[in-house]
């Protein structure tokens, strides 16, 4: 009999479903933890050696089918975030210092400085350490350079300490 004429009405709706056996598992291990979500649940399935053990999304879906936890939305996508910059050039320069490791094992220390409305790259700088010299000097070259922005952001401790007032601004 050919394939196309074999009566499928009969097949399994979703041939990939999660067993029942194994939804009970995860229902009955729920009651028991009620603050378990499905991350932690698909740990301790997987602990115990359960078979078949589901994924995180397929453990989710278990639990919102049968009202266990709430369908939560997705979170937003890249698309949907608005990102914030000043009007125009000059108005904030964003500082960093970061680690990164030489082929030969070293750290050192990278010094970075972007213009928050061009993302122009007013400085970059690598220096063995983060000490205030270190980081002063090219930013006050960047300073002669390019001129004093109105405002200066950063994250790290090391520039957030009163170094302005031993820069050459001018």
């Amino acid at each position: 009999m050919p394939a196309w004429s074999t009566d499928r009405s009969a097949r399994e709706a979703a041939p990939n479903r999660t067993p029942a056996r194994a939804e009970i598992r995860v229902i009955e291990l729920r009651r028991n933890h009620p603050r378990w979500g499905p991350r932690r649940l698909a740990y301790d399935l997987a602990r115990k050696g359960l078979d078949p053990v589901r994924s995180r999304s397929s453990i989710y879906r278990i639990l919102v089918r049968f009202g266990l936890v709430e369908p939560r939305t997705r979170r937003r996508k890249r698309s949907d975030y608005l990102r914030w910059e000043r009007a125009r050039p000059m108005e904030l320069w964003q500082l960093d210092v970061m680690e990164a490791r030489l082929t030969s094992g070293h750290a050192v220390k990278i010094l970075t400085g972007l213009d928050d409305h061009s993302r122009f790259c007013v400085v970059a700088h690598a220096m063995p350490r983060a000490t205030a010299r270190p980081v002063c000097e090219p930013f006050a070259q960047a300073l002669r350079a390019y001129g004093v922005p109105q405002a200066v952001l950063t994250d790290n401790r090391d520039l957030d300490t009163p170094l302005g007032r031993h820069l050459p601004l001018r």
